[in-house]
């Protein structure tokens, strides 16, 4: 709220209202487990996609907490391997049932990407090698190419852009750049290892 307050967007009674200069947000995933008030920043941020004032893609962290949800009241659960995921987890458990469907409804529902054909870019949660719409895997979208391994799938993406397979220039979070790239960018600098958003 700080931040966007900073950036000209009025916010009223928590609610997000129109930028006087008609931008809309763009969130690039894992809304979720990276604080405390996950809970408010999905109330927040539903209301803001739901008034068409911003846009959001799946991150992992969102796809687990769907996953932790249904999971515990359909077979309950017993051990988890996301401490944090958990957290946020049962935390939403004890949210009014409706309410609760209908925050992890909105992370279900939420894409694994977003185009913007006029700029040629494509916005992703995680790293990429190749990216093409339609044809990617939304898990590849969501959770990454590399599997936190040591490839530099960032110099892997720019590659496939010289080679024409690659069109889009790609944006996304999950973690730092791998190398720096013209066709690859990462928002991501170490906030979920507790460092500087």
């Amino acid at each position: 709220v700080e931040l966007l307050t900073k950036a000209g967007w009025p916010i009223v009674d928590g609610r997000l209202l129109p930028h006087p200069q008609g931008r809309k947000l763009l969130f690039l995933g894992d809304l979720v487990d990276r604080g405390t008030q996950s809970i408010a920043l999905l109330r927040f941020l539903k209301k803001a996609v739901d008034a068409g004032l911003a846009l959001c893609i799946k991150g992992n962290h969102d796809a687990k907490l769907v996953r932790f949800v249904r999971t515990a009241l359909l077979e309950g659960i017993e051990r988890w391997t996301s401490f944090a995921n958990a957290e946020t987890g049962m935390e939403m458990l004890k949210l009014d049932p409706r309410e609760r469907d209908e925050l992890v409804n909105f992370l279900h529902r939420l894409p694994a990407y977003y185009v913007d054909s006029w700029a040629k870019t494509v916005f992703v949660h995680a790293d990429m090698h190749t990216f093409a719409p339609g044809l990617s895997l939304k898990s590849d979208c969501v959770y990454g190419m590399s599997g936190w391994s040591k490839m530099d799938s960032d110099g892997l993406y720019h590659q496939g852009v010289a080679a024409g397979l690659n069109e889009h220039t790609l944006v996304r979070g999950h973690y730092p750049a791998t190398s720096e790239q013209s066709h690859a960018f990462s928002l991501e600098r170490h906030p979920f290892q507790k460092g500087e958003l």
